[in-house]
């Protein structure tokens, strides 16, 4: 089997993964520690920073799975965790139909391309902040080394493939440089657009399927 090698990113539920990372802290919770100081002290995000919280990503620093959104909401920059309001319980709710038993869900790590809220109506990241957050993103995916990238929505989407569209590869499993990468839509979108979750279902259980062949390959290969 080859390495798995490390991401170049072209241009341009909450509460599950923080009691996994208390079981999971390694080396690079460090390294990842100095990424986000590192974002915090980067200039191009002092228009946000001086109104809105850092939000840094959560979970099992050694994951299986990381999942990417855009941009913290009103209630990740209140409380500086992302993915803990109502979109954050549909993503949860979806892990939970996909991995009922909570012993078999993967190591699971939590982030966005942008670590600050962008504005109070929640605008989409400006390019420019997309283009000076994109080096803490590959750092921050490289620690964790995830098999498994799940992008949620157009801003990730078009972060790692700037070619394409998203309604093209919606539901699509591709490989990226050794790993795998769904893309799907965020989980707001569900919330405004209900009539959408059977399709998010089927997304969320290729998730399953995938998590599910790693291990059996890795039983196969043995220690």
């Amino acid at each position: 089997m080859e390495p798995v090698q490390s991401v170049e990113l072209v241009v341009p539920l909450s509460v599950v993964c923080a009691m996994i990372a208390l079981g999971a802290q390694r080396s690079s919770t460090i390294s990842l520690e100095e990424v986000y100081e590192g974002y915090q002290a980067d200039p191009a995000f002092d228009h946000l920073s001086s109104t809105y919280r850092f939000v840094p990503g959560i979970g099992n620093t050694d994951a299986d799975v990381l999942f990417v959104g855009e941009a913290p909401g009103k209630t990740e920059d209140t409380m500086g965790v992302p993915f803990v309001g109502p979109a954050g319980d549909i993503l949860e709710e979806m892990l939970e139909e996909v991995f009922p038993d909570i012993a078999n869900l993967p190591g699971i790590y939590l982030t966005n391309v942008l670590k600050y809220r962008p504005g109070e109506r929640n605008r989409d990241p400006h390019v420019s902040e997309i283009q000076a957050s994109i080096p803490y993103l590959t750092q921050e995916i490289n620690e964790v080394n995830p098999y498994l990238i799940v992008l949620l929505g157009r801003i990730p989407t078009r972060t790692f493939y700037p070619g394409e569209v998203f309604k093209n590869i919606r539901g699509k499993v591709l490989d990226r440089r050794g790993r795998k990468v769904l893309v799907t839509y965020h989980p707001a979108a569900i919330l405004y657009h209900r009539d959408k979750l059977p399709e998010y279902q089927e997304h969320f259980a290729k998730i399953g399927e995938i998590v599910a062949d790693h291990r059996l390959a890795g039983a196969t290969q043995g220690p």
